[in-house]
Formats: C-alpha cells, structure tokens, sequence
C-alpha cells in the first residue's frame, strides 16, 4: 500500500514513517509539508492513500483531505490530529478515517481499513 504523508515538520513525518508506517509494510512514497505540495505530490503518486495532519496552514488538514476524496474517490483520505473527535466540530467526518495522535500506534491498521473500504465501496 503506498501512500503520501502530508505534515508540516519533517520531524513528524520522519517519526511517523520509521515508528509506525514503514514497521507495518506501507510504503510512504511521498511527502508534503504544505497543502500546495501535497497536491502536487498526490497528482505526480496517485496513492492508495493520503495521511494529512489536521492542524496544516490554510486549508486545514480536514478541509485537504475533502478536496482529495472528491477529486480522487478512488483514494482513501485519512485525517489525524491532537484534538479529539469530539472537539474537532465534525471536520473528521469528511475523512474516510479518524485517529487522534494518541492513538497513531493503530495508525497503520486504520489506513488499510479505509483503503480497503474505499476499495470495496465502488468509489471509481
């Protein structure tokens, strides 16, 4: 499963790949630190998926990966953030997947559920 790893420190990018992803077999086969090169990168990939950390300048994380489920259906969009679901106002409902940065050791666990829902649903 590949996937594109949008945040704005390369530090967290670095730590969720060698920590979490690449142990699981995900092959994060980019990275962005901005919505801008996040969009450039996701067009060069096409991913399976598109991980975006919710507190991103303008557009936030939540409102990126909206962008990229109606532009790509055919890719999962996961959302994860510091803030809790129930403090997030409803913005991780427009992700095909949620996970608070508490629980990022599921991380990969959650990406291949919503890629394979996506998948599964018909999404072109």
């Amino acid at each position: 499963m590949r996937i594109v790893l949008v945040n704005y420190l390369p530090e967290v990018r670095k730590v969720l790949t060698e920590q979490f992803l690449a142990p699981a077999g995900i092959d994060v086969a980019g990275e962005a630190g901005d919505p801008e090169e996040a969009r450039r990168v996701v067009a060069r990939l096409l991913p399976d998926a598109v991980v975006v950390a919710h507190l991103l300048p303008e557009p936030v994380g939540a409102a990126l990966v909206a962008q990229f489920r109606e532009r790509y259906p055919g890719m999962a969009g996961v959302l994860y953030s510091t803030l809790p679901a129930e403090e997030m106002e409803g913005q991780h409902l427009l992700a095909d997947a949620f996970v608070e940065t508490g629980d990022l050791r599921h991380l990969p666990a959650i990406i291949g559920r919503a890629v394979d829902a996506v998948r599964s649903s018909g999404r072109p």
